[in-house]
């Protein structure tokens, strides 16, 4: 148990959380989707974008089943958060303050106690 003369650490119970976008584009020349699949409409229709390891993530450039080249992945960015990022950084400002402050103290209680 900690000492009288002891503070407890500082314990900062905020989060952020947010829901960020990519709109993935299928290939305009075989229409195969743009991410790896593994089920039987696309083994059946699209052969070349299916594999079981790689489930869910972006093809490339290059379009695995026609070789053609892919439209490019647009990121959407931020679409929706918790709070908004300025007052998010500001929260993380103030906890970056209040952890120097506090730095300097935890480092002369441990001087004094060696």
């Amino acid at each position: 148990m900690n000492a009288p003369h002891e503070k407890a650490p500082i314990v900062f119970g905020i989060t952020r959380k947010s829901l960020e976008g990519v709109k993935v584009f299928a290939c305009q020349k075989c229409g195969a989707p743009g991410l790896y699949k593994n089920d039987e409409h696309n083994r059946k229709h699209w052969p070349g974008i299916v594999d079981a390891k790689l489930v869910g993530q972006p093809v490339g450039d290059t379009c695995p089943n026609c070789g053609a080249r892919r439209k490019p992945n647009k990121n959407l960015g931020e679409l929706t958060s918790s709070m908004p990022r300025w007052i998010w950084q500001c929260i993380l400002g103030v906890k970056w303050i209040v952890v120097q402050l506090r730095r300097p103290v935890m480092l002369s209680r441990r001087n004094r106690a060696t």
